[in-house]
């Protein structure tokens, strides 16, 4: 080993980070491109549902709320963005969701506490339940990686 390599478990951690923000960020533009693509009617409200998103993801997390803002019930928000996107509601605000979290957290002078306020949680350990389901590492790891490779 030359004094350049980094030891296996920083490259580890180095190769977890990159891969859960590379899939954070795919996912999230998968949606966005599916969306901006469909020309046809239920493209067009699948992309007006990304756009609501987008303004309100840090504080809306329902599709009731997305639904209601589209003057729609659920079902059929589901349906649109099954057929549209391909995937549910709820996996698109998660991934935006998720996406502001990453970005969020890499910034070392705000507490969990602080991002996770301002995501729209009341209660920390709730958004730290919720980044592991989705990222399967809790924020606290995910941060102090990301601290290593700055």
């Amino acid at each position: 080993m030359n004094n350049h390599s980094k030891p296996p478990s920083e490259d580890a951690n180095q190769n977890t980070l990159l891969s859960l923000k590379e899939t954070v960020s795919q996912n999230w533009q998968r949606i966005l491109d599916r969306s901006q693509n469909d020309k046809t009617r239920l493209g067009l409200v699948a992309n007006d549902f990304i756009q609501l998103i987008e303004t309100n993801h840090r504080t809306q997390h329902s599709p009731k709320f997305y639904a209601a803002e589209l003057n729609m019930g659920k079902s059929n928000l589901r349906k649109i963005c099954q057929r549209s996107v391909g995937v549910s509601p709820t996996s698109c605000i998660y991934a935006r969701i998720m996406l502001e979290a990453c970005t969020l957290l890499e910034d070392a002078r705000r507490s969990v506490k602080e991002i996770a306020s301002d995501l729209g949680f009341d209660d920390p350990i709730y958004f730290s339940r919720f980044f592991k389901g989705q990222g399967g590492i809790p924020p606290d790891t995910y941060r102090g990686i990301a601290s290593k490779l700055d």
